[in-house]
């Protein structure tokens, strides 16, 4: 099944096909996808959100919540997002998700760091939402630095 997280409506498409199987239940779903365009012009989807936002932090989100009767049904379950020690130097303006609004000029490091805080923020409440009883649990985890010697 394919899936394209700068296209919502492929994220849509991807959880109708999931949902639409009768078996297996989802027990485990990890959204580890991310990008960081380092010092290259502010890009947007189609849909008109930052790319850094929509890829990091929407898709993600989106994919979660239309996951989560599959999730349900497989209970014990949990949501497991990749994010950065980034997200600590991210300040997310909900009126200003795109950062278009502001005077300073666009910097993808905190576009980046910005959609990690935006993620974690949504893991904690979407956690906090859910029923204990429901045995889903939603966390975030770090990758940590990643050093490859060769």
């Amino acid at each position: 099944m394919g899936l394209n997280l700068l296209s919502l409506n492929s994220v849509v498409k991807f959880a109708e096909q999931w949902n639409s199987r009768s078996k297996p239940a989802l027990q485990v779903l990890v959204n580890n996808s991310e990008i960081l365009s380092i010092k290259e012009p502010q890009k947007f989807s189609k849909y008109g959100y930052d790319a850094h936002m929509q890829v990091n932090h929407f898709a993600p989100a989106l994919l979660s919540i239309l996951l989560l009767p599959s999730l349900l049904k497989g209970s014990p379950s949990r949501i497991v997002n990749g994010n950065s020690i980034l997200y600590s130097m991210g300040y997310v303006d909900t009126n200003d998700l795109n950062s278009t609004q502001k005077k300073l000029k666009y910097n993808s490091s905190k576009a980046y760091s910005k959609s990690k805080l935006a993620q974690v923020m949504f893991s904690s409440i979407l956690q906090k939402n859910l029923p204990l009883e429901a045995g889903t649990s939603v966390g975030c985890v770090s990758h940590g630095r990643v050093l490859l010697k060769w």
